[in-house]
């Protein structure tokens, strides 16, 4: 029977609905089935014999099925289902299976579900797993399937009862293993082979198959796999490198024929199979240990010297080098170093010579033995260092000799410190050269220091620096060369000495502080002293580099920003970006600091010159950086910050004064950035006293630039309101902006209807520049929020654009709207910003630009100008599905005389004239005839340079259109390569010769 506790009746019916599932794959079935079983209703046992006609029957079909339905709800069933003694039969039941051909590769997908549970897998039922695969499969004859499957499970077999296994079969485990996964060739199955070599060598005894243990993964070295293009397997060519590495260093008992092997391919002439060796052979010294290495440790170090003197191949040097560095670094003690005595005589010889090449060559190999470990560093300097310093003393300072002496001495001092620092365990460093070979080594720094050459004198700086990181004791040596290094910085011919004394700031900062600390300030006082740009760069990026969390960075950001303030003759905008670099490099801790002192310096620079006038970039620079930094600062500390700028900077009498002395607006970035880019739970409220003083600074201010800062505040804040219990105060706030606008615009349309030009003037409109400026950042606001308010804001702005007298201002404020790069009203200043706002406005008021279109050009002018605004926006896919709308009122653009709506307009045809042909073929002569004018007589070098890139971009157009206007292009443009700047010449001959093409 097959139920136990079911009648006669019922377990008829469940094995007609088994045999059911099986022929048929019923899912419903199937699942009944599975409930049964995890009910109760049905045992193990009872399940297959109902099953046994189908598990046995003749046909291959049959077997298959009635296996696979087994499997399928071994997979599916409960784990609690699987009792003690359900288990060993289900184990027993598949592993018989495995070894049918039809019902293997089921049989593994179970048993691998099974190993996979873990718990539920007793250590005997793997023991027997792993029998039954060695004993019912070859593996290597199997299907590729069938033999992933295998290695699946052996490695989900090990992982969970690897101990287990290894108890019970002994030396019995490895042969069987052997014989499983020699000659396999397939990338998917030797990824999983490469994984359970290693497994196997270090938990099972190898006994007389280490040698065999080792070949079957050695035969694969050196890999020579080449993926295929889009692999859906992602195997890669140095992921089975690696692998194959592990292998063969998996056990010290490989030592002898790793090294041997190694060794020996190394000769090859295959450049990269060289790089392989060298690769595992460091690999295989930190696995295998000094006691395994000694015996081969001449051998590799001939053959390491041999490479790098012979090969030519950078790369091949670096992989020889490294691998000779793994290798001696495994020695401990100075008695372990007699296998390769060799080195010190053979550099002390050719130390002694006159070949450059060959002290430099040799001087790889002694930097690479010093950075090894301290015990080789101390031992190589006690027997070269004195040789190195007596040579290059001697050496002609014009002769390559002399450089390559240099180079060695240096790098065996930054392979030293290098050394040490590795070797640090938190205990006193007892690894200092002697007081004779510092001796030396001050004697070497200060002639390279007095050499003319800048390579020589960066030389020494690296030699400096590692120095100090090793704490020698030299403070007195140190402040003669922290003198000549500042003046070294002055100088624009010294570019390497900059960059090595950069390199080493951190150091420095850490071991001497107080020295370092000085050494800043001198620095810091010569910026101003640059004489070119690039000078300037790279004494910043020296100053830069002391920055980030050494303890005087913010001192480095004061000093930096008063020389932006005092508007010194350097270049305000390297210096502004250094200052986002130090920003960068700032731990969160030392954030708050910073952006105190940059509160702090900025209103001290008011003070004290209440004319100070920031450019644009500088500005833009400078928020961007306060910005993006803002947010790694704790809620607590963001709180602080606002709270100090509000209270210096937040009064009405104090932005007054940076408003009325409009030049010194553009320091008001600095409020700006700190309150517009607070998150919304931390945003004051809309009737808070900065809101309310900055609408009376507003109110009593004529100038837009003067008050832009406040607007993108008081903007940034009206955004972020968006409870519900203040919408009525909102919609108050925002009628009370639109207010002067809407009462002006009531006059400017009855003005429109006025005939007399001097009776317009006397009503012209009346509300000032910067109430306009505040109306455009709220327009912004509400638009990149797609509020209530927002079609209210855009008819508006409608309405100027439709009046001859708010026009131009209707533009600036759809401008403001639409404009990109800016720093608060932004999702990155944490403003209520919908997605795709510039896409979905060109789309539902495209038509609204257009409509208004009318036969006065004069009326037309500011209309062109907003499609322009708008066009400009929306990438040009958007655009694209506008295109027959578009394109004839983007030609009529081209008779504006505005050079910010042309140059637009010309890179807008520049991508149109190449996808959109049908349109252009219609306008083609209209097209080249303004483009050849503002080419050759526009004034604004960009607008003359954007027409020929047009006109060159058309040449992708059909050859008949063309062709009629071949001469009068080829004429213009030979007047244009004769332009007087650089640019539009270099444009104009790319341009004449795509033309001269055309046939």
């Amino acid at each position: 029977c097959v139920c136990v506790c079911v009648s006669e009746g019922n377990i008829e019916m469940v094995k007609k609905v088994t045999v059911s599932a099986a022929v048929d794959g019923d899912a419903a079935a199937k699942r009944a089935i599975v409930e049964a079983i995890d009910d109760g209703a049905t045992t193990w046992v009872d399940f297959v014999e109902a099953l046994g006609p189908h598990l046995t029957h003749d046909q291959p079909t049959y077997r298959q099925k009635g296996t696979e339905l087994f499997v399928d709800v071994v997979v599916e069933s409960n784990p609690s289902s699987l009792s003690k003694d359900a288990i060993p039969f289900v184990i027993q039941f598949l592993c018989d299976r495995v070894a049918d051909y039809i019902t293997s590769n089921i049989c593994l997908r179970g048993l691998l579900n099974l190993s996979d549970r873990g718990a539920f897998l007793a250590s005997e039922n793997s023991v027997q797993i792993v029998k039954a695969l060695f004993q019912s499969l070859y593996v290597q004859a199997q299907p590729q399937t069938t033999r992933q499957l295998v290695f699946q499970l052996m490695l989900s077999l090990l992982n969970n009862h690897s101990t287990a296994i290894a108890n019970e079969m002994k030396e019995s485990f490895v042969p069987g293993f052997l014989q499983q996964i020699d000659g396999e060739k397939d990338p998917r199955c030797l990824c999983l082979v490469f994984e359970l070599v290693p497994f196997v060598a270090k938990v099972f005894p190898m006994g007389e198959y280490i040698e065999d243990m080792f070949e079957v993964t050695a035969c694969y070295f050196p890999i020579t796999f080449n993926p295929p293009p889009n692999d859906p397997y992602g195997i890669t060519k140095e992921g089975l490198k690696t692998a194959l590495s592990q292998c063969m260093c998996a056990s010290p008992l490989f030592a002898p024929y790793c090294l041997d092997m190694l060794v020996d391919k190394s000769t090859t002439r295959v450049q990269e199979a060289k790089i392989d060796c060298f690769n595992v052979l460091s690999s295989a010294a930190k696995s295998f240990g000094y006691v395994n290495l000694q015996s081969s440790l001449s051998d590799i170090y001939k053959r390491i010297r041999n490479e790098v003197f012979e090969s030519t191949d950078e790369e091949v040097q670096r992989a020889a080098l490294s691998a000779l560095s793994a290798c001696v670094s495994v020695t401990e003690k100075s008695h372990q170093l007699r296998p390769i005595k060799d080195l010190w005589d053979e550099a002390k010889h050719h130390f002694c010579n006159t070949d450059a090449t060959a002290v430099t060559l040799q001087g790889k190999i002694v930097i690479a033995s010093v950075g090894a470990n301290v015990v080789v560093a101390k031992t190589l300097f006690k027997h070269i260092l004195a040789v190195a310093v007596e040579q290059f003393v001697k050496a002609p300072v014009d002769e390559e000799l002399f450089r390559a002496l240099a180079g060695v001495v240096s790098g065996m001092c930054c392979a030293f410190a290098a050394a040490v620092e590795r070797n640090n365990d938190g205990t006193p460093n007892t690894s200092l050269p002697s007081r004779e070979q510092l001796d030396l080594l001050v004697t070497f720094i200060n002639k390279c220091l007095s050499d003319g050459r800048d390579h020589t004198k960066s030389l020494a700086v690296n030699a400096m620096v590692s120095l100090v990181s090793i704490g020698a004791a030299l403070h007195s040596e140190f402040e003669n060369w922290m003198n000549t290094i500042i003046s070294l910085c002055h100088n624009e011919d010294h570019t390497l000495t900059r960059q090595a004394f950069a390199r080493g700031s951190a150091i420095l900062a850490k071991e001497l502080p107080e020295q370092t600390k000085v050494v800043v300030e001198k620095l810091l006082d010569t910026v101003s002293h640059t004489t070119s740009q690039a000078e300037l760069r790279e004494v910043l990026d020296v100053i830069v580099s002391f920055g980030g969390n050494s303890p005087f960075s913010v001192r480095i950001i004061e000093k930096l920003l008063w020389h932006i303030y005092n508007e010194d003759t350097v270049d305000s905008l390297v210096v502004a970006n250094h200052i986002s670099g130090i920003l960068n490099d700032t731990e969160q801790d030392a954030l708050y600091e910073m952006l105190c002192a940059i509160v702090d310096v900025t209103y001290k620079a008011f003070e004290r010159n209440s004319e100070v006038d920031l450019d644009d970039s500088v500005v833009q620079c400078l928020s961007g950086a306060v910005c993006s930094y803002w947010k790694r600062m704790s809620e607590e500390k963001i709180k602080s910050v606002t709270s100090l700028c509000v209270e210096v900077f937040g009064s009405e009498k104090v932005m007054g004064k940076f408003v009325l002395s409009s030049s010194s607006a553009s320091l008001l970035w600095c409020v700006s950035v700190v309150v517009g880019v607070l998150p919304r739970t931390m945003s004051p409220a809309l009737d808070s006293a900065l809101c309310k003083d900055i609408l009376s600074v507003v109110s009593s201010t004529d100038s837009w630039n003067s008050v832009e800062h406040l607007c993108a505040v008081y903007a940034s804040i009206y955004n972020k309101t968006v409870s519900d219990s203040v919408k009525e105060q909102k919609e108050n706030a925002f009628a009370s902006v639109c207010a002067p606008i809407l009462s002006c615009l009531d006059v400017a349309h009855d003005n429109d209807a006025k005939e007399d030009e001097e009776q317009q003037q006397k009503d012209s409109v009346c509300y000032s520049d910067a109430q306009l400026c505040l109306f455009a950042f709220v327009c912004r606001a509400e638009v990149i929020a797609s509020s209530s308010q927002s079609k209210t804001a855009i008819d508006i702005v409608f309405r100027m654009l439709g009046c001859r007298q708010t026009a131009d201002d209707g533009c600036r404020v759809l401008d403001l709207v639409l404009k990109s790069g800016m720093v608060l009203l932004t999702r990155e200043a944490n403003a209520v910003f919908r997605l795709m706002y510039k896409q979905r406005f060109f789309q539902e008021h495209l038509k609204t630009i257009v409509d208004m279109q009318g036969d006065c050009e004069e009326a037309n002018a500011p209309l062109l100008c907003a499609l322009s605004t708008v066009v400009r926006s929306v990438p040009k896919q958007v655009l694209m599905t506008q295109i027959n709308t578009v394109f004839p009122l983007l030609l009529s653009s081209l008779e504006l005389t505005s050079s910010r709506v042309l140059l637009t307009t010309l890179n807008t045809l520049y991508v149109l004239v190449q996808d959109a042909d049908g349109v252009v073929v219609a306008h083609v002569d209209a097209l080249v005839t303004s483009c050849l004018n503002h080419a050759r007589n526009h004034p604004k070098m960009d607008v003359r340079k954007a027409a020929l890139e047009t006109l060159g971009a058309m040449t992708s157009l059909e050859t008949h259109l063309l062709v009629p206007h071949t001469y009068t292009v080829l004429k213009t443009l030979g007047e244009c390569v004769d332009d007087r700047k650089r640019i539009v010449r270099s444009t104009a001959a790319k341009t004449r010769s795509k033309w001269f093409l055309i046939e």
